[in-house]
């Protein structure tokens, strides 16, 4: 009775839980409630290629049902679908409530030569060189790194083109407030020399 109840009630589209029980060479093998045997492709398992897909046997997985064949008693799963879906809420949200001054959790999710993306959840803003250090910097790695959690200040929204851009050390202390609190005209002070300009 389970059973026939969870066949009629899935539908393309519809959004399950199903276990990992297995991998295969092709993706995974699922299990849904009522003991609904289904399989998951490799492609469909993320939004990026996954390496190891041992990881996720036992695991309880929320996916999108691609395929339905009740004759055939198959039942093909797109996590790849649901995260799509999930991510595109999340932007939406994001659109909605960001603002200029706001302080934003997220994620570095990948380096370029003049800055660093990070995921904010749904959508990614641009932190520039430029605004991650106080100091000079001459590679954005040496700042950050793939994967780390960065608190960072929206400095600027361009909603026709949807952009974001971002700052690490506007969140920091300005060292110039801290010099100029402890430092006054005709002290004299020692410093070291860090680079030559060719003025």
């Amino acid at each position: 009775a389970v059973g026939r109840m969870t066949w009629d009630h899935l539908h393309t589209g519809s959004v399950v839980e199903a276990r990992v029980t297995a991998t295969n060479k092709g993706g995974l093998e699922l299990e849904l409630v009522g003991r609904i045997k289904a399989f998951m492709p490799a492609s469909q398992i993320d939004l990026h290629h996954v390496d190891d897909m041992e990881q996720f046997v036992g695991q309880k997985l929320i996916a999108q049902v691609q395929e339905l064949n009740r004759r055939s008693r198959k039942v093909l799963l797109s996590r790849r679908k649901y995260l799509e879906h999930d991510r595109i809420s999340k932007q939406r949200k994001i659109w909605d409530e960001i603002e200029v001054g706001q302080l934003r959790e997220g994620a570095i999710s990948s380096i370029t030569t003049y800055g660093a993306f990070v995921d904010l959840g749904g959508t990614d803003g641009l932190l520039h060189i430029s605004d991650m250090s106080y100091g000079h910097l001459r590679k954005p790695e040496e700042a950050v790194k793939v994967g780390q959690q960065v608190q960072v200040k929206v400095l600027k929204i361009d909603l026709e083109n949807k952009r974001i851009s971002l700052g690490l050390k506007q969140v920091q202390p300005d060292p110039w407030d801290m010099v100029l609190a402890s430092v006054k005209e005709g002290d004299r002070i020692t410093g070291r020399v860090t680079r030559l300009t060719n003025f």
